[in-house]
């Protein structure tokens, strides 16, 4: 009578026997002394996001801040959470008013991205901005920063979406 032994084995490119770190070979009788393997199963597998949420088809935003000239904002391709896609926009819009005038938030309610300069009126333009569903702004009209006690204001109409490529092959 035979028995069956259950035995877990975890298995990385450290053990391989020919191949590179992302395609590779490994011997399991001589890296773990299975002996008479008659079934294999993948119980789990990780695999890191290789496509970037952020890329250089949805990076930049045109503003306009104190009815000045229009500027781009451009942040870096990259794998994104919302803080720190939020962070990204904020720091940049503080670079180019030159002053750290910003304050870019998630309503803990609606999940809506807000715009606030502490300062200044602003605009944010529709043409050429690429961000516009990854900010949440998706109705393709220009906003123009509503006036709030000291402060101006522009809420997206929509949640961000930070989903990236929708499929890949």
């Amino acid at each position: 009578m035979s028995s069956i032994f259950y035995t877990r084995v975890v298995i990385n490119n450290k053990q391989r026997i020919t191949g590179t770190a992302q395609d590779f070979t490994v011997d399991l009788k001589e890296s773990y002394g299975l002996q008479q393997i008659s079934h294999i199963a993948v119980e789990s597998i990780t695999v890191p996001n290789l496509q970037y949420n952020i890329t250089s088809s949805t990076n930049a935003l045109r503003i306009s801040i104190g009815g000045g000239l229009t500027q781009t904002l451009t942040i870096s391709e990259g794998q994104y959470d919302i803080s720190q896609f939020m962070l990204a926009i904020q720091n940049g819009l503080d670079t180019l008013s030159g002053v750290a005038e910003w304050t870019i938030s998630q309503d803990a309610i609606n999940r809506k991205i807000q715009f606030l300069n502490s300062n200044q009126t602003f605009t944010i333009f529709h043409t050429a901005s690429t961000m516009y569903n990854e900010i949440g702004i998706t109705d393709g009209i220009d906003r123009v920063a509503v006036a709030s006690g000291a402060n101006w204001i522009v809420n997206a109409n929509r949640v961000p979406d930070l989903g990236g490529i929708s499929c890949a092959f």
